[in-house]
């Protein structure tokens, strides 16, 4: 009887020492876990920081071609033909 008993006190007291190791284990990954989490917002942050400064950007250039569009600065130039007058263009 004292044997059975022994024998039982030790796997409860083992039982006990990987319970508490499982919890600190459980405890040691949620703070890793939020970790993750922290990092994974700010990259999302940084990410959509990006992505608004790559609209600012695409409608700062699309004002510019229309700025240029209005006041007809593409098509201002002029072909200069060194050989006199006449007509440019295909052969």
């Amino acid at each position: 009887m004292i044997i059975a008993i022994t024998i039982l006190s030790v796997v409860a007291v083992v039982m006990a020492i990987a319970l508490t190791a499982a919890i600190l284990h459980i405890f040691k990954i949620r703070k890793e876990l939020e970790a993750i989490f922290k990092i994974e917002q700010e990259q999302t942050q940084a990410l959509r920081n990006a992505a608004l400064y790559d609209r600012d950007l695409a409608l700062a250039i699309k004002d510019i071609q229309d700025y240029l569009l209005e006041n007809q600065m593409i098509n201002q130039t002029k072909m200069i033909n060194p050989f006199g007058n006449t007509i440019i263009g295909e052969a």
